[in-house]
């Protein structure tokens, strides 16, 4: 029997709500141009952060290779997946270059946009019994924007203004280049500004979760 059209997105829905893995390939191509080629360590990375979704990890080192799609799974995907069943969490992301940061954030908000997401979102607050929320007009800008239910994405860098702002996930992808990582002036920039600055984001040192994303750089 062919269920109708309607029943299987339902389907598709539930399925990617109860799966971070499946909500990453389901929205694939609508960030990427090319074919998902799926890997074992992506499945590592999921289950991670599931768990951090879940509260069961609240501080996490990601030591990835380059060009292994963690920036796309961790601070494009992830938030978006997060923001469907919680929309009221608070994101700070940054990375040495402002424009890695901000360039995740659009790509993360445009997928937010897009008629699949919407219609998926949709789908969670009706089965969970949550408000329909929704992007706010006069705070949607590329390195900042808001929800409606009290959730935000900022977007800095290393060495940049962070004062006042907070998260409940603070997320540093790649905190250095790998030219940077040979000079210890650079090194010793990114290990101060970590230390008097984005450590002391959180909004609840308790529930908070404090993430670190990168290739292995230094000894």
């Amino acid at each position: 029997m062919k269920l109708p059209a309607a029943t299987l997105q339902r389907i598709s829905h539930e399925r990617a709500r109860r799966s971070f893995s499946e909500f990453a390939k389901q929205a694939w191509p609508l960030i990427e141009t090319g074919p998902l080629d799926w890997n074992w360590h992506l499945d590592v990375i999921a289950d991670h952060l599931e768990a951090i979704h879940r509260g069961e990890i609240k501080r996490i080192l990601f030591n990835v290779p380059p060009r292994s799609l963690k920036s796309t799974f961790i601070n494009v995907l992830w938030p978006a997946w997060e923001w469907g069943s919680e929309p009221w969490l608070k994101y700070l992301t940054s990375s040495y270059d402002a424009d890695l940061s901000v360039r995740d954030n659009v790509k993360s908000r445009d997928l937010i946009k897009s008629p699949w997401y919407q219609s998926y979102k949709s789908y969670v607050a009706e089965s969970l019994g949550m408000p329909e929320w929704a992007l706010k007009g006069d705070q949607n800008v590329k390195g900042r924007y808001e929800n409606t239910e009290g959730g935000h994405r900022i977007a800095t860098s290393v060495g940049g203004a962070a004062t006042g702002e907070g998260g409940d996930r603070v997320m540093v992808d790649d905190p250095l280049s790998a030219k940077g990582a040979l000079s210890k002036a650079k090194l010793e920039e990114a290990i101060i500004w970590w230390d008097r600055t984005m450590s002391s984001r959180l909004n609840d040192q308790r529930t908070g979760v404090k993430m670190v994303v990168m290739q292995r750089l230094h000894r």
